[in-house]
């Protein structure tokens, strides 16, 4: 699969980048706002049916695949859209990270001024009414999400996230300019409250920036990459 996505305005259409488009291309369809600023990062989730962007500009944009009736792969369809590193002027989004499946819809956002932020979206109440609210919402592009976190531990930017497997909770992993690692858990995890640093490790090189992060299966270790110092 090949993803088409243009900062400053709207995602491409098959045969208008540069270059020849292949017939799988994805196609991604803003219903609301559009893509604020230069596109920074994605990430998919686990199910691969959901997908945030992050811009320039501080933004963080969720998309959500619609799949035809025989559950062919469909188009894709922004469902929610928030600024969600504004700090006064504009600040830009590094990074955004998907939680598992395990732990309800769960992404965490990064800015280059040091901060991570962890956001949930909201549950709708049950009922017919209810669900068809939430359809419509998700059509217009206005799904609710709001912020459980807000965590600034460090003054550089912070460039990776990455949430740990699920078999070892949910924990997650930011690392950036400042060339330090740092690991963030939740005091309840129902309720996705409570955030605090638990631990963090420097890089090997003093002054090093980290330049990439991922968690290893089955150990649960952190490897991290690193330049310059």
């Amino acid at each position: 699969w090949l993803l088409s996505l243009v900062g400053g305005g709207s995602p491409m259409e098959d045969g208008s980048g540069d270059g020849a488009a292949s017939d799988k291309t994805v196609h991604v369809h803003g219903t609301a706002l559009e893509t604020r600023g230069e596109v920074t990062a994605t990430c998919y989730d686990t199910s691969g049916t959901r997908m945030a962007t992050c811009t320039s500009e501080g933004a963080v944009h969720v998309w959500d695949r619609v799949d035809g009736p025989d559950g062919t792969p469909g188009h894709w369809r922004q469902s929610a859209a928030w600024a969600a590193h504004p700090r006064g002027a504009t600040v830009a989004c590094r990074a955004v990270a998907f939680a598992g499946a395990e732990f309800g819809q769960c992404l965490a956002s990064s800015a280059q001024d040091g901060t991570v932020c962890v956001w949930r979206e909201v549950l709708r109440a049950p009922g017919p009414a209810a669900a068809a609210a939430a359809a419509a919402a998700a059509e217009e592009g206005a799904m609710r999400w709001e912020q459980c976190a807000a965590l600034r531990d460090g003054p550089m930017a912070v460039n990776h996230l990455g949430f740990a497997p699920p078999e070892f909770g949910l924990q997650l992993a930011a690392a950036g300019d400042d060339g330090v690692v740092r690991f963030y858990s939740p005091t309840d995890t129902l309720a996705l409250a409570g955030w605090e640093l638990c631990n963090e490790a420097e890089a090997l090189v003093p002054g090093a920036a980290c330049t990439a992060l991922a968690w290893c299966r089955p150990t649960g270790a952190v490897v991290v990459s690193s330049s310059g110092g």
